[in-house]
């Protein structure tokens, strides 16, 4: 299961998520489990740049057998960062990529070791 921490403001959402097998399409980015108009705290993208692919991508990293999480992780986070030059607002992009690769380091460690096994 991994975990997506979502700033807003002065506020932290702790989120729970799983990796993401073809549900969600239209919201990649956030844990399958959110359902409802909750889904819609999870970014997708800021300011223009689109980070569903970058999302879809590493979702798919995870599941590839034997895969390096170390490298799924530094992947995402490059694309995440591509996606933001072009931004209307990179410095803010750049703040959401960065929050929510911080989590993928952080919190997705064991639906790293699930995809693994599955």
């Amino acid at each position: 299961m991994k975990f997506v921490i979502l700033g807003i403001g002065c506020f932290s959402f702790l989120l729970t998520a799983s990796v993401t097998h073809g549900q969600n399409a239209c919201r990649p980015c956030g844990p399958d489990s959110l359902r409802g108009p909750l889904r819609y705290l999870i970014p997708q993208g800021a300011g223009g740049a689109d980070f569903r692919s970058a999302c879809r991508a590493h979702d798919a990293c995870y599941s590839r057998a034997g895969a390096d999480r170390n490298a799924c992780d530094c992947r995402f986070r490059e694309q995440l960062m591509r996606e933001c030059e072009r931004s209307r607002n990179p410095r803010r992009c750049r703040r959401v990529a960065m929050i929510m690769y911080r989590s993928v380091r952080k919190y997705g460690d064991q639906s790293f070791r699930k995809s693994q096994t599955e």
